[in-house]
């Protein structure tokens, strides 16, 4: 069966993650979806790495404000400032509309990653939400054992959204090495997010996510 892969990187911008992927990507003319997180973008240099990113023909969302609390976990107002001020950071750089990638901590999906006054800012501002189905841990130790996950995961899905971290730098010196495997397998690398993945786009609820919502009691 012919497999697809979306490349998606969170955590950024890193001074040398970030240019590491972008000329990673640039050698082999692929495209991929960036998710940066508000504070970086605000920090010295940050910017002119999402302008790069932007410039270099990648799609850039945000993944909150700080990447410090899932936002299902957050008091009342912790989610909206998330959200808004994050989106605030991304400011021209972002996209139409503007995608936005929750902190789950880990990638582990459940009922901590969003809360209903998330959902209400994600469709009152129109944003689309961008979730994943593999997360292949890219921050563990050997710096390349990543990799062999990636790629079993891929093996096991027909079309892969991977989640990987620029602000990663050892992690992604394997980046190469794991595109070139990819090429062997004849595995279609697309910028294309699956419907699926999707569950809120543009503001509206186009598939169920209501696993992914805390109790409004919690």
């Amino acid at each position: 069966m012919h497999k697809k892969l979306t490349l998606t990187f969170d955590n950024g911008p890193h001074p040398v993650g970030t240019p590491l992927v972008l000329q990673t990507l640039a050698e082999r003319r692929i495209l991929a979806n960036f998710f940066p997180i508000g504070e970086k973008i605000a920090a010295e240099g940050g910017e002119a790495l999402v302008a790069a990113v932007k410039q270099a023909g990648h799609r850039v969302g945000i993944h909150t404000l700080t990447h410090s609390l899932p936002l299902g976990l957050g008091a009342p107002g912790f989610a909206r400032h998330e959200i808004t001020e994050g989106q605030a950071r991304l400011g021209t750089y972002a996209e139409s509309p503007p995608l936005f990638r929750p902190y789950a901590g880990k990638g582990i999906l459940g009922p901590h990653v969003l809360n209903q006054e998330a959902v209400e800012v994600l469709q009152q501002q129109g944003f689309t939400l961008v979730l994943w189905n593999s997360v292949p841990r890219d921050w563990e130790l050997p710096t390349h054992g990543w990799v062999t996950r990636a790629l079993e995961d891929i093996a096991a899905q027909p079309w892969t959204v991977m989640v990987l971290h620029d602000a990663r730098p050892e992690a992604m010196e394997h980046l190469g090495d794991f595109l070139d495997q990819l090429v062997l397998r004849d595995v279609e690398i697309t910028q294309q997010l699956p419907d699926w993945v999707m569950p809120i786009q543009a503001g509206v609820a186009r598939h169920p996510f209501a696993a992914l919502v805390a109790p409004a009691n919690a």
